[in-house]
């Protein structure tokens, strides 16, 4: 439960707004770019093996920045750190619009995913010190923001595709765009200070050496596992092992997808009135069943309809562990923040490949079920200590 620590001052009202902005620029042009991959491949004359690997730029990207940003932010404070990165990142969009070949847009993928890497932990951060200041749950809509944000920039993505805009002339007007709106919002941020429970016992304890963390982490973990892995390998279930329609299987991932924005949107309130061990606990165990009924149906309408149930459970599982994870005692929280992320992004990377072999090996719905194991740990996982209890 999010509780303001006494003596607390509450926060400018424009800090949670300002703080939802960064998660909303964020997820839009994440969103811009992934709605042009197909132009951007075609463009660079890329197999797909050439793109999965300039991809994994993304990746390599973001994991060797994050370390980076809890120094950033103890020297010159969650405001500042949050504002550069929103533009940062905003601004080598139209880099990817650049690319001619294979080595380029790897190159550019890794300064996309550094500064992706970089806001995505400090909008958590300042998102996460807002909602101590506040004493009360807002990581839900924050997340659910990204959400929708991704959703519009792929929109209008598919749009500028249409309309026979360009991969880079779409970049360049969505990144001037967001960037002007990024610096408005980074002007409104509130630089509020570590919460007491961080600096706890005098000098801060080494990541490493954090129990608590690392309970917060194998949670961040499993979660971004199984939404990595029904995500990208759901609709081929559906299709290869149901044997329903194309449509109907893309009909899956929507349900998947929509399911977690109205489960982040009304997780904030169901949090405060219960807790955040109980919502993670319920909503994994809700999401395990549900994916386990996906797998044992022959039945493609009601897969479908389970897919979206697990989308619901897995909803608010991320968003708690890290808003626990800016609350672990003895541990700053921009630096916890950074592992949680680094860690989720592994497993984003590497979960969807290794459904991949082992579905290789067995069968798909065989290796889908390693979605349920992950997800009934999660639901498992005894968090006393963590900032995460009830």
């Amino acid at each position: 439960m999010v509780a303001r620590p006494a003596g607390t001052p509450a926060p400018p009202r424009t800090a949670r707004p300002a703080a939802t902005a960064l998660f909303l620029l964020n997820g839009a042009t994440f969103g811009s770019w992934v709605s042009r991959i197909p132009d951007v491949s075609a463009r660079s004359g890329l197999s797909e093996a050439q793109l999965g690997l300039a991809l994994f730029g993304v990746a390599a990207g973001a994991v060797g920045a994050m370390p980076l940003v809890a120094p950033a932010v103890r020297r010159w404070g969650s405001r500042r750190v949050s504002t550069v990165a929103v533009v940062a990142f905003c601004a080598s969009l139209p880099l990817l619009g650049l690319a001619r070949n294979g080595l380029a847009l790897a190159a550019t993928l890794v300064v996309f995913g550094a500064t992706n890497g970089v806001l995505d932990v400090a909008m958590n951060d300042n998102g996460g010190r807002v909602e101590r200041h506040l004493g009360r749950p807002i990581m839900g809509t924050l997340h659910a923001a990204f959400s929708g944000g991704a959703a519009l920039g792929a929109l209008a993505g598919g749009a500028a595709a249409s309309a026979g805009l360009s991969p880079l002339a779409h970049f360049a007007l969505v990144a001037v765009g967001l960037a002007g709106v990024g610096a408005a919002a980074g002007r409104r941020l509130a630089d509020l200070p570590d919460p007491p429970e961080a600096l706890r016992g005098g000098r801060r304890r080494r990541v490493g050496a954090s129990g608590p963390l690392t309970v917060v982490v194998v949670v961040a973990l499993c979660a971004a596992f199984a939404e990595g892995a029904v995500a990208d390998w759901g609709a081929l279930y559906l299709v290869d092992d149901l044997g329903t329609s194309t449509a109907l299987g893309a009909g899956g991932f929507v349900a998947f997808s929509t399911a977690m924005v109205v489960g982040r949107l009304g997780q904030d309130r169901i949090v405060h009135r219960v807790g955040e061990d109980a919502v993670r606990r319920v909503g994994a165990t809700a999401g395990a069943a549900a994916m386990a009924v996906a797998l044992l149906t022959g039945d493609p309408r009601a897969a479908v309809v389970a897919l979206g149930a697990v989308g619901l459970g897995l909803a608010a599982v991320f968003p708690v562990a890290m808003s626990a994870a800016g609350r672990v005692p003895g541990v700053a929280p921009a630096q916890a923040v950074a592992v949680v992320s680094a860690t989720a992004y592994g497993a984003l990377l590497a979960g969807p490949p290794l459904i991949g072999l082992l579905a290789e090996a067995t069968t798909l719905r065989a290796a889908l079920w390693t979605v349920v194991g992950a997800l009934a740990a999660t639901a498992l996982l005894r968090t006393r200590g963590t900032g995460d209890d009830g």
